[in-house]
């Protein structure tokens, strides 16, 4: 009987888990500062495996289609090496196209609102006013022109930092966090394109680790669960990514056929916020409302009730069949999965509900198998 499955070596073990457990509840704020240091230490290598997961789906396809080309003959080392450049190139590429053309749109639209909000607000003040004196009501509402502006602006001022020595040590702070972060993405970045390189290596090395610590059986077991994690990753990622660019497409059309402000903007925007399952979207319906706002507030609305629809026609029939449909999952699974997730984990929960029923529902799906083929 092999050492660590003996009785009493197991009752040791689970004694010893149970002191450790209690020592932890009962010390709960140093075990979060412990955890918090493990986690600043491996940032990089957490952010090279994210990394890994993102390029993972750009990386495979376009490899497949080098390797498939008949117009192309390369090494399997090679055409991974141009699969994983290409990918990275494509996701900075499409990153800083959505940056530049949302940042000018976000500029010029908040221009427009410091321009044309005060004159509304006082226009909703005095016609608010208006219907409150027909009432016989008096609601003694402040008018813009009451504010004292000078106020306001010493009370800014009062946030400001006293003395050079305050604010030079605020801005070493916030350039050291910022270098800090910079570095992170920097070495996570490069090891997340490593992994990806070498993603068999590192497969059989983590393999042989989880065999050794755990048997071979169980090592099997996890590997055959984080294997379908990935595949159910990748189909997630290429489905959110299908149903962003489309969600993206018919907000731009829709605005450009309604002639809404700011069309390219806020069709970026929503097909950035997409990529969060069923909800998203919401974030960047937002964004378009403010910047219809510029315009009128019926103009505001109008374009509201256009998203509401818009949202209400994809979230029925286009998101559930294009995630559906790469994920393997019926769409009412899926709208299921995301609502459960997003009501027990918050955002997080709405990220990953989806990849996870899909590992769910395959492995009950085999073991349903296996027991009907016994």
């Amino acid at each position: 009987m092999p050492f660590r499955e003996r009785p009493a070596v197991r009752a040791v073990l689970v004694i010893c888990a149970a002191i450790v457990f209690y020592a932890a509840i009962n010390n709960l704020g140093e075990v979060w500062r412990a955890v918090k240091w493990v986690l600043d230490i491996l940032a990089p290598v957490l952010i090279g495996f994210a990394v890994f997961f993102i390029l993972s789906p750009f990386a495979g396809l376009i490899e497949s289609a080098i390797r498939g080309s008949r117009r192309f003959s390369v090494s399997e080392k090679a055409a991974r090496r141009l699969g994983v450049t290409a990918a990275l190139l494509t996701v900075a590429a499409v990153l800083a196209l959505v940056v530049v053309i949302i940042i000018p749109e976000i500029r010029k639209g908040s221009e427009k609102l410091a321009d044309i909000l005060p004159g509304e607000i006082e226009r909703a003040v005095v016609a608010i006013d208006s219907l409150a004196e027909r009432a016989g009501i008096d609601l003694e509402l402040v008018s813009l022109g009451d504010i004292d502006w000078d106020k306001v602006r010493a009370s800014a001022e009062s946030l400001i930092p006293r003395g050079g020595q305050g604010l030079v040590s605020g801005l070493v702070g916030t350039l050291g966090s910022v270098l800090g972060v910079v570095f992170d993405l920097v070495i996570g970045t490069v090891i997340g394109v490593k992994i990806a390189i070498e993603k068999e290596a590192v497969g059989r090395f983590f393999r042989g680790a989880a065999s050794a610590l755990m048997g071979r059986e169980r090592a099997e077991k996890l590997f055959r669960f984080v294997s379908l994690s990935r595949e159910a990753f990748r189909g997630f990622m290429q489905g959110q990514l299908l149903e962003a660019c489309s969600l993206s497409l018919l907000t731009f059309a829709g605005m450009l056929i309604f002639r809404f402000p700011f069309a390219a903007g806020v069709a970026a925007v929503m097909g950035l916020t997409a990529l969060i399952p069923v909800f998203g979207a919401w974030i960047g319906a937002g964004f378009g409302t403010l910047m219809a706002l510029t315009v009128s507030p019926a103009r505001a609305l109008f374009f509201l009730a256009f998203i509401i629809s818009l949202q209400a026609i994809d979230n029925a029939f286009i998101y559930p069949r294009i995630v559906g449909n790469s994920m393997k999952l019926n769409g009412l699974l899926v709208l299921t999965a995301v609502t459960v997730g997003g009501a027990a984990f918050g955002f997080v929960g709405m990220l990953l509900s989806v990849p996870a029923a899909s590992v769910l529902y395959t492995l009950v799906k085999e073991a349903a198998e296996r027991r009907n083929a016994a």
